[in-house]
């Protein structure tokens, strides 16, 4: 073999191998995955439960028909871990844990009977902490430093504990407050958002910061007095009505800080 078909079949040895690893290399897909910390503000808000009706009234042994749980919005604080893995710099699916004080507070202003006259305002508080489960699927732009997203999907709440409490300003009221205060109880519950999520990420290379609103309305929510408290005969009779605790919406401001890796596979 001469040194021209040496050189040759050297150059034709080195071009299949550069098209195998070019080949190679465009199948191969880039998976970032990310994992950090997000934290920030948590509203809840929640619609009142009807009044009772005669039937309910006289079998509860009610002082009125008020069922005592009023609509109600709150605001709390909320962090946790996030974990994101991203295909493309575009498709992503995002999951973690945050842990929220799901508060929210409510009021009625009591009027008289007969005359309608304005006898005072009684205040609900309602104090919730709960462990939020995302799962979204995202849609990143592909730009530069400022990457605008948005994303979809469900958020499981599991509330881990629950209170419930009245007070009042106005002694005129104050036997509804005691009645409320006497009869009303409520318990931690689990349910289902569906979830909106959207905002922007400040890519500093291997650290983005995320700076987002989410928005999530309760799949089952059902504002019906036979589905949102429990009646519950006592003892002696008398009558405790337990409110699920459920909210009708979660929303949030949220930020944080986020690690990224980048695979090849």
């Amino acid at each position: 073999m001469n040194c021209s078909r040496l050189l040759s079949l050297v150059c034709l040895i080195a071009a299949s191998l550069a098209f195998t690893s070019t080949a190679s290399a465009q199948s191969k897909t880039r998976v970032d995955l990310s994992v950090g910390i997000k934290g920030g503000a948590a509203m809840s808000a929640v619609t009142e439960v009807p009044n009772l009706t005669p039937e309910q009234w006289t079998r509860y042994g009610a002082r009125d028909d008020v069922s005592g749980f009023f609509g109600a919005f709150g605001v709390g604080a909320a962090a946790g871990l996030a974990l994101e893995a991203r295909a493309w710099e575009v498709l992503g699916l995002e999951t973690g844990f945050y842990y929220s004080q799901d508060h929210a507070t409510g009021w009625l202003d009591k009027e008289h009977a007969t005359s309608n006259t304005n006898l005072g305002r009684i205040y609900s508080e309602q104090e919730t902490s709960a462990l939020h489960i995302p799962l979204l699927l995202k849609v990143n732009a592909k730009t530069e430093m400022i990457k605008p997203f948005f994303g979809l999907g469900l958020e499981f709440v599991l509330q881990q504990d629950s209170d419930l409490s009245y007070r009042t300003d106005d002694r005129a009221v104050e036997p509804f407050e005691r009645e409320y205060e006497r009869r009303n109880r409520i318990e931690e519950s689990s349910y289902t958002l569906l979830q909106i999520t959207t905002g922007i990420e400040i890519d500093l290379g291997e650290v983005r910061i995320p700076i987002e609103v989410r928005a999530g309305y309760n799949l089952g929510w059902d504002e019906t007095f036979n589905a949102r408290v429990d009646p519950r005969q006592q003892d002696d009779g008398s009558y405790l009505l337990f409110y699920n605790g459920e909210y009708l919406g979660n929303f949030g401001f949220f930020t944080g800080v986020m690690y990224d890796w980048d695979l090849m596979i």
